[in-house]
């Protein structure tokens, strides 16, 4: 076997691979022997097929499967004796040659990040604890989500539920042609025009009134996007919002089967701990990634692995937008150009690989109890857990996604222990909402 490299720039190569036909002859006529032994084919008794009929019927194939063993075969060994690193899988192309079996690949090396100063980083690391006050906070909020309401005569206020009907009349229409729509909304949530909503505060059952919408470019009405129409109301009820009593039925209708506010309170708290180290664990990843990124901005990327993760970037994106327009009523938008995400998927390629050369520079194993622990922490916003782990533990994309982030954690962490670190303490409102904003950037 002979082999040549051509640098094409930058971290692409082309690799020449040249090996005498004989060999590619040996394995066609062996796969050949292997079909005639096992074809049924009418006229000829199984196993005594002749070779020549063989060669009409499945010749192309056979030329093909015996090709693409060649090459996976020598295609590593090639690899290998060059000292070569494909950053993505080659693309392989073969070339007409009556003597030689020749193929070329085509495809971007690892590149070479040299020394790693690791130990002379120094940032911050943000420490927090869960309190009794963010307890108190996460049952406040646990208690706003099971709120009930009682009907009153007074005027609406911030927090009360106002039902109303109402038509909206456009420059030369009415919506509905007859009869009214009813709605009902919670006042200070913003879950309507803002102008409808400001006009039913202070309103009690019975008050008819109208005001001016503005209407926007996406609604769903095209009588009505972008335009300016009068909206005529009648309130027909108000209600006051009513707080459950933190009792042993509150606690039962989350779960815990014997009611004690205390077990309550243990397990809200085993919860925002979990919240808040993977907070706290983003945040230190992050940190330690901008510190590496510092260091080898001037480091080439391959180039096939920055298209890969702009092209996610862009269908994650536009996923994103569809449902945000589809829980709006507006058409559904079209996706952003894929070079918009260059410079992110840029960066994400440069920081997924100093990262990896961290781990195998430092014999640093993926810990498989931390994949579990991820993997429950994911499925436990879900109604069915088991059904959500068993989706990502048949989809090896999805488990890649998931290893490849608990061994970022495990590198960071690692990057913590040898730099010069100064700890920070936080709160735990700070540091959920700084990762979050994080996490959406």
């Amino acid at each position: 076997m002979q082999v040549a490299i051509e640098n094409l720039g930058g971290l692409e190569r082309r690799m020449r691979v040249e090996i005498p036909a004989g060999q590619l002859h040996e394995r066609i006529e062996k796969q050949v022997r292997e079909y005639a032994r096992s074809m049924n084919i009418k006229g000829f008794r199984r196993g005594k097929v002749p070779p020549m009929v063989v060669e009409q019927r499945f010749g192309s194939q056979i030329r093909s499967e015996a090709s693409n063993e060649l090459i996976r075969e020598t295609l590593s060994q090639a690899l290998d004796e060059q000292d070569l690193k494909p950053a993505t899988p080659p693309s392989v192309a073969t070339e007409p040659n009556d003597e030689q079996f020749v193929y070329t690949a085509t495809f971007d090396v690892l590149p070479e990040f040299g020394d790693i100063n690791t130990s002379g980083l120094s940032f911050e690391r943000e420490v927090a604890a869960v309190t009794d006050e963010d307890i108190d906070r996460m049952i406040d909020n646990l208690r706003r989500q099971r709120v009930g309401f009682n009907e009153v005569e007074h005027p609406a206020g911030e927090s009360d539920m106002v039902a109303f009907e109402y038509h909206v009349q456009g420059e030369d229409f009415r919506d509905p042609v007859e009869g009214v729509e009813r709605g009902a909304t919670i006042l200070g949530q913003g879950a309507i025009f803002t102008e409808l909503e400001a006009a039913l505060h202070g309103k009690i059952p019975n008050d008819e009134f109208e005001t001016e919408v503005n209407f926007p470019e996406t609604y769903r009405d095209t009588r009505l996007a972008g335009k300016t129409a009068i909206v005529y109301a009648k309130v027909i009820k108000v209600s006051e919002a009513e707080l459950p009593e933190i009792n042993a039925d509150f606690v039962r209708s989350f779960g815990i089967s014997d009611g004690e506010v205390q077990t309550f309170r243990s397990e809200i708290g085993n919860n925002l701990n979990r919240e808040l180290a993977q907070a706290l664990s983003a945040r230190l990843r992050s940190v330690v990634i901008d510190q590496l990124l510092d260091q080898h901005a001037d480091v080439d990327v391959p180039a096939g692995m920055v298209e890969q993760e702009a092209k996610s970037l862009q269908t994650n994106k536009h996923r994103e937008m569809v449902r945000h327009a589809q829980s709006q009523g507006a058409p559904e938008p079209q996706p952003e150009a894929v070079e918009s995400f260059n410079d992110t998927a840029k960066r994400r390629v440069r920081a997924g690989l100093l990262l990896s050369e961290i781990a195998s520079r430092h014999s640093l194993a993926l810990d498989n109890s931390r994949v579990q622990a991820a993997l429950a922490q994911i499925a436990s916003t879900y109604e069915d857990p088991v059904e959500v782990i068993n989706t990502y533990r048949q989809s090896a994309e999805l488990m890649r996604a998931v290893q490849s982030r608990v061994m970022e954690e495990q590198v960071a962490e690692w990057v913590a222990s040898v730099a010069n670190v100064t700890e920070v303490q936080r709160g735990f409102q700070d540091v959920v909402a700084s990762a979050a904003t994080g996490a959406s950037a």
